[in-house]
Order: structure tokens, then sequence, then C-alpha cells
């Protein structure tokens, strides 16, 4: 039995100079230690577009951290380890980090809680003024006006 290649001489040496041109044509990525040109935008900014993907513990925190459940320990990725906050900005991480003492944001009983908070604050607030309707008499409102 003869292959596809010896019967069709003409297909596979097209396909291998179709596949060359292409591979030749194609832009090469930059790499991070090539140094090349950063690539910009039309009005110059680097674009930063495209699929980004950590691949160190700074998904859980950019800073330094010790292991806690579910996050294991990691240096951080912020030179010095102090991150330059404006100081309204290190006040307010300061008080959200006090009022979320050993609450991980991603726990999925805090997430529960809250989530059922917000659909009874919402029942409820739609609740009230239906309740306060039923008791109009409408032929009486109507009368009214």
């Amino acid at each position: 039995m003869r292959s596809w290649c010896s019967a069709c001489p003409g297909v596979a040496i097209a396909a291998v100079c179709i596949s060359l041109v292409a591979l030749l044509a194609a832009p090469q990525p930059a790499t991070a230690g090539q140094g090349g040109a950063v690539p910009r935008t039309t009005d110059g900014k680097p674009d930063l577009s495209g699929i980004w993907q950590v691949l160190n513990t700074a998904a859980w925190d950019v800073q330094d951290h010790a292991a806690s459940l579910g996050v294991p320990a990691g240096q951080g990725v912020v030179e010095g380890n102090e991150i330059p906050y404006q100081p309204w900005a290190l006040a307010k991480n300061r008080l959200l980090r006090g009022l979320l003492f050993e609450i991980d944001p991603l726990d999925p009983v805090s997430i529960l809680i809250a989530a059922l908070l917000l659909v009874g604050v919402s029942a409820l607030a739609s609740y009230m003024p239906a309740r306060r309707a039923v008791g109009v008499n409408p032929i009486a409102t109507l009368r009214a006006n």
C-alpha cells in the first residue's frame, strides 16, 4: 500500500512550503529575557491586552504573608514589602482589616450570610410598602381624587 505522500508528491511539497512560510512569517512573541521593545498601542501607551496569569503566591497577597487556611505562605512581589498607600487609603485598609479580623473574603459561610442579609433586606423593603398598600380602600381613594 502506498502512502499519500508517494501518491501525491506535489501536495506534500506544497504543504511543506506553506508550513515553512507560515512559520517564518508569524510574529515571534517577546520574552522577558530578550529585552526587546514593549508592544505599544496607537497612542503610545504599553499594550497590556492579552491573558495574564499569576505564577506565584501573589495571587493571594502581594506582600509577604504567612500560611493560613487554603493559602500557602509566600514571598511578596512588592519591593520593600510596603505598599506606598496614601494616608486616607492606609487608614481605610487598617479599618477594613480590623473589621474582617480572621475572616477570609472567600469564606463560603461569610458569603452565604452576606447573601442572606441582602435578600432579607430587599424582601423587607418590598414587603413594607405592599403591606401598607393592602390597607388602602381603592374606592375611597378614587373618590377622594
